[in-house]
């Protein structure tokens, strides 16, 4: 009988003396930004995943650079020995006068209609970017 007390006090202080595992809740979603390993129960909608965003960032610069620009009624005509004869010209055609077939002149006569100008100015420049981040 004293075998039995002493079973019955010795089971008794193994099974009051174990130990249950802490209930860890959150995601166990991998893929979520909170995504914890050690989580035993999920919670019901308690996963958070990336956002993106769209930023806009804009500023006043100084900007410089070449731009094509139209002559207008300023274009001019050049034979082929780089003489500026000064008409005003809309095609190649334009430019033939005739008078320049003896030195071979005539051959490469251009029309002139557009520039590059370097031309710098105070510009309103906005740069357009997604961000992507955690919550």
């Amino acid at each position: 009988m004293k075998l039995l007390y002493t079973l019955i006090i010795l089971s008794a202080f193994f099974i009051s003396c174990s130990t249950e595992p802490e209930v860890v809740h959150g995601c166990l979603d991998s893929t979520a930004c909170n995504y914890n390993s050690s989580t035993i129960l999920e919670c019901e909608n308690c996963c958070e995943y990336e956002e993106t965003i769209y930023v806009e960032e804009c500023s006043w610069q100084y900007v410089c650079g070449y731009e094509t620009i139209s002559l207008g009624a300023d274009s001019y005509c050049s034979d082929g020995c780089s003489n500026v004869l000064g008409q005003y010209c809309t095609n190649n055609g334009d430019c033939y006068s005739g008078s320049n077939l003896i030195l071979g002149c005539d051959s490469g006569a251009t029309c002139t209609r557009y520039e590059n100008q370097y031309i710098c100015a105070d510009e309103y420049v906005c740069v357009d970017d997604y961000v992507t981040s955690c919550p």
